[in-house]
């Protein structure tokens, strides 16, 4: 049930237990059961902004600040280490003011996928679960409830990690070039005939 309470603008589902945890494009998401972090943030905002890149640009802080790991970002909703994933987001828009940001992170799996990769194997330790539960769900609450634009650091820290920044696709027979990202977390691309476009994901609308 998704609640409508605008009394309570944000609040957080934690599903340590998962059995059918998927991402974007119907993919499959793998985690264990108490060991990982699935979850979603249920936020009541109606601005059209660019959630997956906002989301992606607090963990990345997260990371650095509680962690002192140093990750890099696939536009728009995979954090990865050394190549590999360590957590993506999937947003959804059941109502037109209650978005759904879900979130998986691996934490201390010990069979991650070989194209994945937890905190544990990082760390080469285990990682204190609840605690850092707690200190992520405080942040993203905070995050969330407060204005979400990005500042101009934050940008700049993004576009720093983001290993698909110039990187093209073919939509609908043009050539697409991603550029950037704004402070509403759109990606900017850009076609020589077309112009630009800001976008949320590898979709162009005209």
């Amino acid at each position: 049930m998704i609640n409508t309470n605008p009394a309570l603008p944000v609040h957080i589902i934690d599903t340590p237990f998962q059995t059918a945890g998927r991402g974007r494009s119907g993919r499959s998401w793998h985690s264990t059961p108490f060991q990982d972090f699935t979850f979603t943030c249920v936020v009541h905002r109606k601005e059209q902004i660019g959630w997956p890149v906002i989301t992606a640009t607090y963990l990345l802080t997260f990371f650095e600040e509680e962690l002192s790991i140093s990750c890099s970002v696939k536009w728009p909703n995979d954090i990865l280490y050394n190549g590999k994933k360590l957590a993506g987001i999937l947003c959804e828009k059941p109502k037109d003011d209650v978005l759904l940001i879900g979130i998986g992170i691996n934490i201390n799996s010990e069979n991650a996928l070989p194209e994945a990769i937890s905190l544990k194997q990082i760390l080469s330790h285990p990682v204190a679960y609840v605690k850092l539960k707690r200190k992520l769900f405080l942040k993203l609450y905070q995050k969330f409830y407060e204005d979400p634009l990005l500042n101009q650091n934050e940008i700049e820290l993004y576009k720093s990690r983001l290993v698909n920044l110039n990187s093209q696709k073919k939509i609908e027979g043009y050539l697409w070039q991603l550029i950037g990202i704004d402070s509403h977390g759109f990606g900017i691309m850009e076609n020589p005939v077309l112009g630009r476009r800001k976008v949320l994901d590898w979709e162009i609308s005209q």
